[in-house]
């Protein structure tokens, strides 16, 4: 069994209540492991195993630390390399080079990168020229979706913040313009949004 410090920059309760993150605490737990939160880095510990960290945008101080107490240290979350052009949102490009010069360090020094996009794996790994990635999809518990298997409905079931800029990035108008298609064509797709409120 191992020490975990799993360090996510976000209010203690969204850890149970967002389900990413929860899913990942859950794995970590059920794999027997004793996993001790924290949310700040004057939470950390000084004897860890792993340092298991959300997002790499905070990430550069806890790889440092881990580097110096010879830990391993595994970053996962959205990297947003590269947004397309008319997307809302900042990527690492539009980052000010500060953070870009710490999210790189973070990056090429972690012993583990898991990305929950196979194209943002791919951008990073030749930019980055990473040998430590992964690929692990955020995925959905069967007890979110409605009804037994065989007598579903051809539904979708989208996550998104809810505010302006992130719908967009996350393409929910263009989502629900297709639905409206798909509609005039004769099918009908069940849609279940949902996400934190916003703006």
């Amino acid at each position: 069994m191992a020490k975990i410090v799993f360090f996510c920059r976000v209010e203690r309760r969204l850890l149970r209540t967002v389900e990413f993150y929860k899913q990942d605490l859950d794995a970590l737990t059920a794999l027997g492991h004793d996993v001790h939160i924290a949310t700040k880095l004057s939470d950390i510990p000084f004897r860890f195993d792993y340092l298991f960290v959300w997002w790499w945008t905070h990430a550069a101080i806890p790889v440092f630390l881990s580097r110096l107490f010879n830990r391993k240290v595994i970053i996962t979350g959205t990297f947003n390399f590269k947004h397309p052009e008319g997307f809302g949102g900042v990527d690492y490009f539009r980052r000010p080079k500060w953070q870009r010069i710490l999210i790189s360090y973070a990056v090429k020094n972690a012993n583990l990168n898991i990305f929950v996009n196979e194209i943002e794996r791919e951008l990073c790994k030749e930019y980055f020229n990473l040998v430590t990635d992964e690929y692990c999809p955020h995925v959905i518990n069967d007890d979110y979706l409605m009804g037994p298997a065989n007598k579903r409905e051809l539904s979708i079931f989208n996550v998104a913040w809810c505010t302006k800029a992130n719908l967009k990035r996350k393409g929910v108008p263009d989502l629900i313009r297709a639905l409206g298609i798909l509609k005039e064509r004769g099918v009908t797709v069940k849609t279940y949004l949902a996400g934190h409120e916003g703006d």
